[in-house]
């Protein structure tokens, strides 16, 4: 357990010194945007590319890893989502709250903390994993436009919204270099490199200062969905990698991803369509927070379990 803190601390450090820059105000009040466009725009981006582009692929080893941790994600949204609009007769709030169970901040936090753990093949693994995120993601927009606009429009705003993402243009240029077999000049790889290595603690420090933005209301209405992102869906995804037959570290890879807390796009979401938009903030926070805990005690047990295969 000891080791397992180690690999972790400076993820955690990092998230802690965000904390610190942003209730000591020592980048002012725009620090925050700032760090998080950079590294959404330019830093994980540049990783994403400069990772693809350097490693050999073989994305057929990742088939059954895609459709067991997509299938984790809709195995509990559906579910979840029939539950809440049963309830309540609201839509919308069906939509976000399932969304906040199953969709993990993969981009912001499994990259930089993958990359730390696992190196390229982290940030390979959490990258396609991000992409898989698209799919849950892209049925909440569909069924909050299709409520607000109707259904071509909210075909057309979710393809909109998945091709502004720049680390959709990351991952695929990487990809095209790697398969095209193209040896690039050494001062772009490497620049990208220093470009990507500066993004995972500025997307880190981000996340640090999004925990004193961000405040937790009506904390009893967040612990039923806290625990099915940190403790339900990463059990159902170990369940279904094994089913799988994936092999351990990229199974390890999968549920520590599985295991992370849920996306700030989940509360965007939530206050452009003015719904669940306190608890979606509070869910962001508290289930952050609750995985400074959970997580390396998953990756712990995920590592004996490992060794065991």
């Amino acid at each position: 357990m000891y080791s397992v803190i180690l690999e972790l601390l400076p993820f955690i450090l990092i998230i802690l010194s965000g904390v610190i820059i942003e209730k000591s105000q020592i980048l002012g009040t725009e620090g925050y945007k700032v760090l998080n466009k950079f590294a959404y725009y330019l830093g994980v981006p540049a990783l994403l590319f400069s990772s693809f582009a350097t490693a050999s692929i073989t994305f057929s080893s990742y088939e059954n890893y895609s459709i067991a941790f997509i299938l984790s994600m809709l195995g509990l949204y559906i579910p979840i989502f029939s539950y809440v609009f049963y309830k309540t007769k609201n839509i919308n709030l069906a939509t976000l709250a399932s969304l906040g169970s199953v969709f993990p901040n993969s981009g912001f936090i499994g990259i930089p903390i993958l990359f730390i753990l696992f190196r390229q093949e982290g940030v390979i693994t959490a990258a396609l994993s991000t992409l898989l995120t698209l799919i849950p993601f892209s049925l909440a927009i569909i069924i909050l436009e299709r409520n607000k606009y109707g259904m071509q429009k909210a075909f057309l705003q979710t393809l909109l919204r998945i091709v502004r993402n720049p680390l959709l243009y990351g991952a695929a240029a990487g990809i095209l270099i790697s398969y095209a077999n193209l040896h690039l000049p050494h001062f772009i790889l490497k620049t990208t490199h220093l470009l990507g290595e500066a993004g995972v603690p500025c997307a880190l420090l981000g996340i640090g200062q999004m925990l004193v933005i961000f405040r937790v209301r009506n904390l009893s209405a967040l612990i039923v969905p806290v625990v099915i992102k940190l403790i339900l869906h990463p059990l159902i995804a170990f369940y279904l990698f094994y089913l799988f037959n994936i092999e351990p570290n990229l199974l390890t890879m999968g549920v520590v991803l599985a295991s992370l807390p849920t996306a700030v796009m989940q509360s965007i979401l939530a206050f452009e369509f003015e719904t669940y938009q306190a608890e979606s903030s509070g869910l962001v926070m508290l289930s952050t927070v609750c995985s400074f805990i959970s997580l390396p005690i998953i990756l712990y047990f995920m590592q004996d379990i490992a060794t065991s295969f």
